[in-house]
């Protein structure tokens, strides 16, 4: 009769481990879109690109596969070097962010955002941009882009989101590819004040 109590309490607590878990995943998730609605809205404020270009569009198109690249480096950030350009980021936060990074997700839809976006998968994006493709090549793709996408002023590519252990902290990677030699890599710190995440601040780290 122990033997028995005792599998069934185990059962039960394994239940409500895989319970835990599954509540808490979906709160981080709901968080996630959460900061990258307020990233998207502050970058494309008054329907256009702030951030490089300046330039007006109708619609913001966004890799559907999260970006595993760093801003810096190759293979390890320079954090002193992004904390002295973004100076109230937490080593909690910038922890939470390589715990999470280096794993690319497939993004959902799931934004809430007053423009119109598109999710550009891996599959359209192969069929559209060639990885072995020269210079000249890379301009016809460019074209073939915005045919599909003509008010779009290019796309951006997201990292997984990094946040504090209080969760009112969190940093996001985003990457804005506009042409062959157009674009800009940016840290995103990004603070939450009476339930809503705000950006506080912007630290453009390359452009192209």
């Amino acid at each position: 009769m122990n033997k028995l109590l005792n599998l069934l309490t185990l059962s039960v607590l394994s239940l409500c481990s895989i319970v835990c878990a599954q509540t808490e995943s979906a709160k981080r998730q709901n968080e996630n879109y959460l900061v990258y609605d307020a990233v998207i809205r502050r970058m494309f404020a008054g329907d256009k690109v702030t951030f490089d270009t300046q330039s007006k569009i109708k619609e913001v198109i966004i890799r559907q596969e999260t970006t595993t690249d760093y801003a810096i480096a190759e293979k390890k950030e320079d954090w002193p070097e992004v904390k002295r350009r973004l100076p109230t980021l937490s080593d909690e936060t910038i922890a939470d962010f390589e715990a999470n990074h280096k794993l690319s997700t497939a993004l959902k839809r799931s934004f809430d955002l007053s423009l119109k976006y598109s999710l550009f998968s891996k599959h359209d994006f192969d069929i559209i941009f060639d990885a072995g493709s020269n210079i000249d090549r890379m301009a016809d793709n460019w074209a073939k882009f915005y045919q599909k996408f003509p008010d779009s002023g290019g796309y951006v590519q997201l990292s997984n989101v990094g946040l504090n252990k209080s969760r009112d902290q969190a940093l996001v990677f985003v990457v804005h590819w506009c042409g062959v030699v157009c674009g800009t890599g940016h840290y995103i710190v990004l603070n939450k004040k009476d339930q809503v995440w705000n950006v506080e601040q912007i630290g453009m780290i390359w452009i192209s």
